[in-house]
């Protein structure tokens, strides 16, 4: 009998070792998340994109407005938006961002959720990436993965109920943006806004870009932009990135709320 029992203790043993065991899936950190964003957008130095954007009133149809979108590279774009009550015009150069002729109710729907974007596609480094997304809010130091209806994802950022901070989530196939969420400050209070980047299409020969953007101000849609057409590596001054000294008003736009501050 003791041949037979080191045998099926041999086997036992055999069949511990091989069967599959569930382990915590593998996290990369940030800089390795966000290194394909960097490589697949080079030799891309501008963007302009046409946009229809709809602002959502309560519960009616909302407003529909015409915007013409500039990116540059690092982060600099200038946004116009063609509304009832004349133009707005977003600009963000390096981490400044100002909103130049802003109506009553633009000046309450323009905040810096609409900057994020442009300030991580068109990035030299992934180096450059990181410290754009610790301006944001982002503490990306923290990784982690979620799912976005069916889609697995990467996250960088803590946990939206946690403390004041912002968050980041990434397409695990792709590396594409697919959400960002941060906390600013409208009028007295506090106010969590996120954007949605959802249906990205091929524009040029790399180029992937959402048609299709989602913001909403504490869970509560409140725009939604799409797009109806884009150009690659156009004209783009360096002027069209400053505001111009005329203008009626220029209003900063405040940084995302974190802990830190």
């Amino acid at each position: 009998m003791r041949p037979v029992f080191r045998l099926a203790a041999f086997l036992f043993f055999v069949i511990i070792l091989l069967h599959p065991r569930p382990a915590g899936a593998y996290v990369p950190a940030a800089e390795r998340i966000l290194e394909p964003l960097t490589t697949l957008n080079r030799g891309i130095t501008s963007l302009a994109v046409e946009l229809e954007t709809t602002f959502h009133e309560g519960q009616g149809t909302g407003t529909v407005v015409r915007e013409q979108l500039l990116i540059g590279v690092n982060g600099d774009f200038r946004l116009v938006r063609y509304g009832p009550g004349g133009e707005t015009i977003l600009i963000q150069q390096g981490r400044d961002l100002v909103v130049m002729n802003p109506s009553e109710k633009d000046a309450a729907e323009t905040g810096r959720i609409e900057g994020v974007l442009p300030a991580l596609l068109l990035r030299r480094s992934t180096v450059e990436l990181v410290k754009e997304l610790n301006f944001l809010g982002v503490r990306t130091d923290i990784t982690g993965m979620d799912r976005i209806e069916k889609t697995i994802s990467y996250t960088i950022g803590e946990e939206e109920s946690s403390v004041p901070g912002s968050r980041l989530w990434v397409e695990k196939e792709r590396r594409l943006p697919l959400r960002f969420s941060g906390v600013c400050s409208r009028g007295d209070r506090m106010v969590r806004v996120r954007a949605e980047y959802r249906d990205y299409r091929t524009a040029g020969k790399n180029l992937l870009f959402p048609w299709r953007m989602e913001y909403y101000v504490d869970d509560t849609l409140s725009a939604v932009s799409s797009v109806t057409g884009i150009e690659i590596n156009v004209t783009a001054p360096e002027r069209l990135f400053k505001p111009d000294g005329e203008a009626q008003a220029v209003k900063p736009i405040p940084a995302f709320i974190n802990i830190r501050e």
